[in-house]
């Protein structure tokens, strides 16, 4: 005869009947003698260290001195006993944990019997290789016993070769992972050798080719200079190594004053007053102003010195040398100019030379603007 559903039915639910209170009690929880706060101090990234700060207290907030604090991160462990303020505070030195979120663990026990546990979660950043993540999984107590087993110990234990098969795996896996990251470290430290003399060449050229001091100095005031008409280059490149020298003597002078103990403004104002260039020491180097022949023979023709007159037979005195003399042609040579006592024979005046016509055009400062001067046969007159 089969049994009734109604028989079944009581044959069923009475051991669960039997259990009832005790799952109300699991259901209830527990509550702790002591109460943890606690926190991670600053960012916490794969490899660095980690810094949890916190407090113990009992349920009246009063804070709880003396109590064993266990930090459980990972499988990290440290302890820390609470200060007379309650508080506590353990570092980690190299979080193993990999990148994401994860549960740091805390608990907290007196002499007296009270206990609290609690836990927060933490943050990890960072970035690991593939070979990171698979040694930390073969770095685990279950995965070292397999390392380190024999096959033929598990020939009886399908689940065990399995597992031995599995590990053995990983092991291949991880020596084949730190293979390739050792070419790309190869890799990447040829680049930067590379980099490293790319950079020193950079460097030694920039030092060869360096202006220098002031605005024209080095490969950019050669150029500049060889660009210029050669009428007015002797005139530029005195002026700029005038300036040159200036400046160089006005920065000695400010070292040597805050060499010496003095003030910014002081070593300022001894500069100013060294590496000055005025007007009139510009002026003083063009060729009008100082003059050699030998230094600008291509002017020679125009600025010689005017011939003594020649004696006149029968008169008194000496003849003065007549406006309208014989001058010498614009192009003309020292060897074309009149000698000295030949009589000057009568010519009509010379028409005035045109503005950049030859030897006979120069630049002079005016206003501190250069302008265009040219030579009408004694001094040098702004072109029209």
């Amino acid at each position: 005869m089969r049994p009734r559903p109604a028989a079944m039915a009581a044959a069923i639910l009475a051991p669960l009947a039997a259990l009832a209170p005790l799952a109300v009690g699991d259901a209830e929880g527990t509550l702790w003698d002591l109460l943890i706060y606690a926190d991670v101090t600053g960012n916490v990234a794969y490899g660095g260290p980690m810094t949890v700060a916190g407090s113990v207290t009992d349920h009246a907030g009063w804070p709880v001195a003396g109590a064993a604090v266990t930090v459980r991160a990972g499988s990290e462990a440290m302890e820390a006993t609470s200060a007379a303020d309650g508080t506590f505070e353990v570092t980690v030195a190299r979080v193993d944990m990999m990148p994401g979120l994860h549960s740091v663990q805390m608990r907290a026990s007196t002499d007296g019997g009270l206990l609290g546990m609690a836990g927060i979660e933490v943050g990890v950043s960072g970035e690991v290789s593939a070979s990171a993540h698979t040694a930390r999984l073969l770095s685990s107590a279950h995965a070292l016993r397999y390392l380190s087993a024999d096959a033929s110990e598990f020939e009886d234990d399908p689940i065990g070769e399995k597992m031995y098969r599995h590990y053995q795996a990983l092991q291949r896996r991880l020596m084949a992972e730190r293979a390739v990251e050792e070419a790309a470290r190869e890799k990447r430290a040829e680049h930067e050798l590379a980099r490293s003399a790319a950079d020193a060449a950079r460097a030694a050229m920039l030092e060869r080719e360096s202006h220098g001091d002031g605005t024209f100095g080095g490969y950019a005031r050669d150029v500049r200079i060889d660009g210029l008409d050669r009428e007015i280059r002797p005139t530029i490149v005195a002026q700029l190594d005038h300036t040159l020298e200036a400046y160089r003597e006005g920065k000695e002078a400010m070292q040597t004053v805050l060499g010496r103990g003095g003030t910014m403004a002081e070593a300022i104002a001894a500069r100013n007053a060294v590496g000055a260039v005025p007007r009139s020491a510009m002026e003083s180097l063009l060729p009008d102003a100082a003059f050699d022949v030998d230094d600008y023979p291509w002017a020679a023709a125009h600025l010689r010195e005017p011939a003594p007159a020649a004696a006149v037979p029968g008169g008194e005195g000496a003849a003065a040398p007549a406006a309208n003399a014989t001058a010498p042609a614009p192009n003309a040579t020292r060897a074309e100019v009149p000698a000295q006592g030949a009589p000057a024979a009568p010519a009509p005046a010379a028409p005035e030379p045109e503005a950049g016509q030859g030897v006979t055009t120069l630049y002079r400062s005016v206003g501190g603007e250069l302008v265009r001067h040219v030579h009408n046969g004694t001094h040098w007159v702004p072109a029209a």
